[in-house]
């Protein structure tokens, strides 16, 4: 759709009475083609219903009536349609211009004062003795894998660093770097009880003084302190500390919680890593939509500095997955254990102009493969017009979900999380920030998965838009 209005620089324009739209939320919308062949929403505002979701899934409708608020089901509102309607032909439009760059200025949650690093990269410092729990060895990872997530996200230019373990000694503010202390060794924290309670605290030490016209004063310091007490507890592992570590330092960076309900119905809010609870879903150290997208507009850029020729790698676990490329090959991809199953899903595959940053996200499911054993390897294949990314993770290196349907390995900012859904379906999804993915970009992907023997494969119709500061390329089945 196209409305009227928004923002280009410095230089805003808006209509009283225009509809808006957030990320994520359902709305039901009347929409009128206009002149130019093109939807806009019909009487501005009056043309979008708000909608909420009921405690048993269904949808209910509030739209104004001069009389007052009428609210009614989803299923009411269908029922009432018109049967002309319901049999009317999909009308075609034109697909609109876009001027400038289009942003939603109010979805996301700032800390306050608002606030934001100026001078990078951002150093953090892990804790040398470690949790108590998972030793310095494995804690190192989670914090590697944390301090990753937040580099290189495309549209943004904040540049994140391990630099190295030290004497943390709690939450207190050393200029120039962030803190991440475990054990809670002041007493900072109240002890949890029967697993439950604050898992880490996270924030920052600003300057107190707003830099030039960015309306945000400067981050000078960070701190992360973890509670004591949760080495008995289930959940307690280097991926699930991993996902915390990357949300305290989310608040670190200037970010609160995307939502704060613990009845959140927005998926794009509850999807967060900045959500205000654990999912301890196996994603380990990774931002999500809601995360890149907050980044991006608190810290606008190309896409994050090119990294120097000369730089060190970063530390990754063991075993690591081993993404590679090659060039585009007309042949068919290797099917191994018999015949495949058919697969089918979504990507998503974005690549930031100006720079080498590039992100790939793909979520299909195939009917189960009935030996799901960790004790198996996993092999992913990804084939596009340019060339293919393939990763190989090596047997053991998926590690069992809390409730035993799900396994997942994580490692900095690549991921994979399989799990089963009533034993019918195998849901994949990987996520891979890598600039080796921009091989990918084209008009078709074709995807190989190979577990403990068993096989699925399937081909994705890929098309790609340029944006102003990336190329967005999506992809379906």
């Amino acid at each position: 759709m196209r409305e009227i209005g928004g923002s280009v620089g410095s230089d805003r324009e808006w209509v009283f009475g225009s509809p808006e739209y957030k990320l994520g939320e359902i709305v039901l919308a009347y929409l009128k083609v206009d002149e130019n062949g093109v939807l806009r929403t019909n009487h501005l505002g009056l043309g979008r219903v708000k909608t909420r979701m009921a405690a048993d899934g269904r949808l209910w409708l509030s739209s104004l009536r001069q009389t007052g608020t009428r609210n009614e089901s989803l299923s009411h509102f269908v029922h009432r349609l018109p049967t002309t309607s319901l049999a009317s032909e999909a009308v075609p439009t034109a697909a609109p211009d876009l001027v400038g760059a289009s942003q939603d200025l109010t979805q996301f949650n700032l800390e306050q004062p608002e606030s934001r690093w100026f001078d990078f990269p951002v150093e953090v410092w892990g804790d040398v003795a470690g949790d108590a729990k998972l030793g310095p060895a494995a804690t190192r990872l989670a914090v590697q894998a944390g301090a990753n997530a937040w580099d290189n996200i495309p549209a943004s230019d904040l540049s994140v660093q391990y630099a190295g373990d030290r004497n943390t000694g709690g939450f207190i503010c050393n200029p120039g770097i962030v803190n991440i202390t475990f054990n809670d060794p002041r007493g900072e924290v109240t002890d949890p009880t029967s697993c439950t309670g604050i898992l880490a605290i996270g924030g920052f030490c600003a300057s107190g003084q707003v830099v030039g016209n960015t309306g945000l004063e400067n981050i000078v310091a960070g701190a992360v302190v973890f509670n004591n007490g949760w080495g008995g507890c289930p959940f307690w592992n280097t991926t699930n500390v991993a996902e915390v570590v990357t949300h305290e330092l989310g608040h670190t960076m200037g970010l609160a919680h995307s939502s704060d309900a613990s009845n959140e119905s927005n998926q794009y809010l509850r999807d967060a890593t900045m959500y205000w609870e654990a999912h301890f879903d196996g994603r380990g150290g990774s931002v999500h939509a809601y995360d890149q997208g907050a980044m991006a507009f608190l810290y606008p850029g190309d896409g994050g500095p090119e990294p120097s020729p000369a730089a060190t790698p970063k530390p990754t676990p063991t075993p690591s997955p081993v993404p590679t490329t090659s060039p585009a090959s007309t042949s068919t991809p290797p099917v191994l254990g018999g015949s495949p199953e058919v697969l089918k899903g979504h990507a998503t595959l974005s690549v930031a102009t100006g720079s080498t940053a590039a992100v790939l996200k793909l979520d299909v499911h195939y009917p189960a493969i009935q030996d799901l054993s960790l004790a198996s390897g996993l092999a992913i294949s990804i084939a596009g017009d340019s060339g293919s990314y393939q990763v190989s993770l090596p047997a053991g290196a998926l590690k069992m979900g809390i409730r035993g349907r799900s396994s997942s390995y994580t490692a900095g900012s690549f991921g994979v999380l399989m799990t089963t859904v009533n034993s019918v379906t195998t849901h994949v999804e990987l996520r891979s920030v890598d600039p080796k993915v921009a091989v990918l970009a084209g008009q078709a992907l074709s995807v190989t998965i190979n577990q403990g023997g068993d096989t699925a494969t399937g081909s994705l119709g890929c098309s790609t838009k340029a944006h102003p500061k990336k190329n967005l390329t999506q992809c379906h089945s």
